[in-house]
């Protein structure tokens, strides 16, 4: 307010001398304690701020407190007297206040590198216990992998031991099976020059048989019995055939010989070959063919069929004791016909038909 009267005066050009007083003295440039040591003011008031203290006054009245009502605050008169000496003063107390404000934001700055390094030893202390939680762990998987090492290595022994067994167990084996095939070449040549040293008696068994046939002279239960021997020369003629065959299935060169012919009546004719048989040995043999109609003829290898018919009433006959039952079944299945032959002897045990 003064210093507003004072540049007023100035500019009204007042010629009146005038004493100019001001009411806060501030340290700062141009401020009221310049004024004063410069002269343009006489004099001028310094007022302590007291923040605090009209702070404490005005929570009291507002929390209906007992407070004083006359509070006077302290000041003091600046003159030229004073004015230089308090000005120098208050720029030292700037000083200061700027210096303490320079102090706090360094250790500010040191708390901050403090905290920060307070971190990161932190961080390096974590680390330090990874590496060493790492460590063990390698530690201990090097430790697992010498034992699995140690593991593998006994086990390979033991295998290279196994395989060492193996192929002599092989080797054995190969001989063995080059012994066995050698004596199954040996028994088949062997039944192969047997069978050609039979066929020639069998034909001399079977042409005078066949002679006496085309003898209407004989008649009755000789000419039975004649048909008869006449079958099973022809049955053994078709063993013979059998052992001959297994050579050419050696070979790669055994072939079908399809004929057409009736398979009920064929049938009756084997199954009446082995009648006589069974009679002897005390065996009811029956022949079921009931269920086929129609035709019943059918193009097949006749002679294969008749050695599969006389292997299994051989094997029914044989195994079939006094007193037994042999029942032969042929049955229409559409488009297969099927031949059950069964008896009632022992039958064939569990080991031997696996």
């Amino acid at each position: 307010l003064a210093w507003g009267a004072y540049v007023a005066a100035r500019q009204m050009r007042v010629k009146r001398n005038y004493k100019y007083t001001g009411v806060d003295g501030m340290a700062t440039e141009g401020g009221g304690l310049e004024l004063v040591r410069d002269g343009i003011f006489e004099a001028s008031y310094l007022y302590p701020t007291k923040g605090d203290e009209v702070i404490a006054l005005a929570m009291k009245i507002l929390k209906h407190q007992p407070y004083e009502r006359d509070n006077y605050l302290s000041t003091s008169i600046i003159t030229q007297a004073n004015a230089a000496l308090t000005l120098m003063e208050a720029r030292d107390a700037e000083r200061q206040t700027h210096n303490l404000k320079t102090l706090h934001k360094q250790v500010n700055q040191y708390l901050s590198d403090y905290n920060s390094q307070k971190v990161m030893l932190i961080g390096l202390c974590l680390f330090l216990l990874v590496c060493l939680a790492a460590a063990a762990l390698i530690f201990r998987g090097y430790l697992i992998k010498v034992k699995l090492n140690e593991t593998l290595a006994k086990t390979n022994g033991e295998l290279k031991r196994l395989n060492v067994e193996l192929g002599e167990k092989n080797e054995e084996l190969k001989r063995l099976n080059e012994e066995v095939l050698e004596l199954t070449h040996s028994r088949l040549v062997f039944f192969t020059n047997i069978s050609h040293e039979l066929r020639t008696p069998l034909t001399l068994i079977a042409d005078p048989v066949e002679m006496l046939l085309e003898d209407s002279g004989i008649k009755g239960k000789s000419r039975e019995l004649l048909k008869m021997v006449q079958r099973n020369a022809l049955a053994l003629q078709q063993l013979v055939s059998n052992i001959l065959d297994f050579r050419k299935i050696q070979n790669g060169k055994m072939e079908l010989k399809l004929y057409r012919f009736d398979i009920v009546k064929t049938l009756t004719m084997w199954v009446g070959d082995f009648q006589l048989t069974a009679e002897r040995k005390q065996i009811r043999l029956h022949l079921d063919v009931d269920d086929l109609k129609g035709c019943h003829e059918m193009i097949a290898d006749q002679e294969k069929i008749s050695r599969i018919v006389f292997n299994l009433l051989s094997n029914a006959l044989k195994y079939t004791p006094a007193g037994g039952e042999i029942f032969v079944s042929l049955k229409d299945e559409g488009a297969n016909l099927r031949l059950d032959v069964k008896d009632t002897g022992k039958g064939i045990s569990q080991d031997e038909a696996d």
